[in-house]
């Protein structure tokens, strides 16, 4: 039973930028919001590229084969392409981890996911090359092929290549951490009998980012290098909390759970901080109360038709060094692509 989240990449700092248009009188001096614009576009890039690497990675591990394997049984590569709409993009290689390394060679996996040198399109319309490392504890007793991504009290590492296997995303060089760890899940009603009255799902995230990781702590910040050799700093700890309806999908009595993609809940909180391309240093903030977090949830509006996991409610407390703190407000359930952003008691209305 797998749920994936490619579209939360932005998560809803997909706020755009901050070109403010304010809800005050034309002639009234707006403030000058260069930092808080500057902010804004630093954590929503990391955002984007940080969580596309997560949902690579949890795409990764549902190909045949991949976590099942004997102890023994190294090396095996598949050609496929970890992204939703298909094709051949990269090669996904699974073995032992290595020696010395955590989680230990007797029960753990170290995932490649080889994008080449000269690299390659994917799907998503994103040129990568380089690799992408994804580590994890699979005991022994595991059978079946289970993703680790959805297995409570899993933990998974993503780190990335260096020197000639160094990962690049769009250009941008990608260096750094990701690690999520399954906090929880529950699945009501248990009896299959009550399954076809519908059934819910709730799974709790922790996602940590930054730049190193010692004995499962993570430290220091992730960095992105950009063409002209300026760099985004940047990390995060959050709860990610997921909620969905889950159908009976089997046939004559089998009991076969399938989520229903459009109840799909995503509600986020912790705090991230950075430092921009222009060596400014910022901290946002999403409060774990229920009147803040962040909630996505299922949308079809402008223009396309098929719906889409969209920011409707929840606020992103955004300060930099020495300047105001901006308050990012995403509305009261409703999907639509308008929010507001408040900053020296002036309100802006924006859209993304």
């Amino acid at each position: 039973m797998i749920i994936k989240f490619a579209k939360i990449a932005t998560l809803a700092l997909l706020a755009t930028s901050l070109t403010f248009t304010s809800c005050k009188k034309k002639d009234e001096a707006q403030p000058d919001a260069t930092q808080e614009q500057q902010a804004t576009e630093s954590a929503s890039f990391s955002e984007r590229t940080f969580e596309n690497t997560m949902d690579i990675g949890e795409q990764s591990m549902d190909q045949t084969g991949m976590q099942a394997r004997p102890a023994g049984d190294n090396g095996i590569q598949l050609e496929t392409d970890p992204f939703p709409s298909g094709g051949t993009c990269a090669t996904i290689t699974s073995v032992l981890t290595p020696a010395g390394s955590t989680p230990n060679t007797a029960t753990g996996r170290q995932v490649t996911i080889d994008f080449t040198p000269t690299g390659c399109l994917g799907a998503d319309g994103r040129q990568r090359k380089g690799k992408i490392f994804i580590t994890f504890e699979r005991p022994s007793s595991v059978t079946g092929n289970q993703n680790p991504f959805n297995i409570i009290g899993r933990t998974v590492v993503i780190t990335f290549g260096t020197g000639a296997d160094a990962h690049f995303v769009d250009g941008v060089k990608v260096e750094g951490v990701h690690k999520t760890t399954v906090l929880d899940q529950t699945i009501f009603p248990t009896s299959a009998a009550q399954v076809l009255a519908g059934l819910g799902l709730v799974r709790n995230h922790r996602i940590e980012v930054g730049g190193a990781i010692n004995a499962g702590v993570i430290s220091g910040s992730a960095r992105l290098t950009f063409p002209d050799g300026t760099t985004n700093e940047w990390s995060a700890n959050r709860i990610r909390r997921v909620s969905a309806t889950v159908t009976n999908t089997g046939i004559g009595g089998n009991f076969s759970p399938a989520i229903d993609r459009s109840s799909i809940n995503v509600r986020l909180s912790g705090t991230q901080s950075g430092k921009t391309r222009q060596n400014n240093t910022y901290t946002a903030v999403t409060q774990d109360i229920d009147a803040e977090r962040l909630w996505f949830k299922m949308c079809t509006m402008g223009g396309i038709n098929f719906p889409r996991l969209t920011p409707v409610q929840g606020k992103i407390t955004i300060t930099g060094t020495n300047r105001p703190s901006v308050v990012l407000d995403y509305g009261s359930g409703g999907c639509d692509n308008q929010y507001t952003a408040t900053v020296s008691g002036q309100t802006f209305n924006l859209t993304f």
